[in-house]
């Protein structure tokens, strides 16, 4: 179909037989406003130490990061 100047639109019909939902599946919601900053800040220097002395290439030391965060999340962040 002729469009803006020497440029074409694409006009597409389409007919929707019948509408599928997927369900939303529930997931726990961390509650951050309410973590215990204190406990979590003494978690996160007691794990300091030995994640940053880990001489290991960078894929390594994400993947412990992010064990450490999560742990720490976990423990510390109500759900």
């Amino acid at each position: 179909m002729p469009g803006i100047s020497d440029h074409n639109g694409v006009l597409l019909e389409v007919e929707l037989d019948e509408i599928c939902w997927e369900q939303k599946v529930e997931r726990i919601v961390p509650v951050y406003h309410k973590t215990d900053v204190l406990g979590l800040q003494a978690f996160l220097q007691e794990k300091f130490k030995p994640w940053a002395g880990n001489g290991s290439y960078v894929e390594e030391i994400w993947k412990s990061y992010k064990v450490i965060i999560f742990e720490g999340i976990k423990r510390y962040v109500l759900q």
